[in-house]
């Protein structure tokens, strides 16, 4: 397994996404293993188990201002919803009333994780994703 962290530098804005797809880092065709945030690793059994289990992680840390997740909505495709009926796949975010969509690429569900994080005021670096 390698060690896949993406960084700020290099990207480039993908037609029709709501997210930026880094260009060094590839996640197409490979699955996760875990991820570490602040240093505490968890299990992903897939993409869409990683970006719930991330979510939940940084509601835990943040549930007085998780609802400023609405502001990441940059696109008429709806992210973050109270209603499970508006969004193609949604994910429960445990503890909250919140859902978030969860029919993305891995590509996009990765750069959709760093700019959860980023929004709480985490770094880029809090963040490690293990994939094979």
């Amino acid at each position: 397994a390698n060690i896949l962290q993406q960084t700020p530098t290099n990207k480039k804005v993908i037609a029709c996404s709501p997210f930026t797809i880094p260009n060094d880092n590839e996640y197409t065709g490979k699955k996760p293993v875990f991820f570490t945030f602040l240093q505490e690793k968890h299990e992903a059994k897939s993409w869409k188990d990683l970006l719930i289990k991330l979510c939940t992680t940084v509601y835990e840390k943040n549930p007085d201002k998780f609802h400023t997740v609405f502001d990441l909505q940059r696109t008429k495709r709806c992210l973050f919803t109270r209603n499970k009926n508006e969004i193609k796949s949604p994910g429960t975010i445990n503890g909250s009333n919140i859902y978030v969509e969860t029919n993305f690429s891995a590509n996009a569900i990765v750069d959709f994780s760093f700019r959860i994080i980023r929004h709480f005021g985490y770094k880029s670096r809090d963040l490690k994703i293990v994939s094979r």
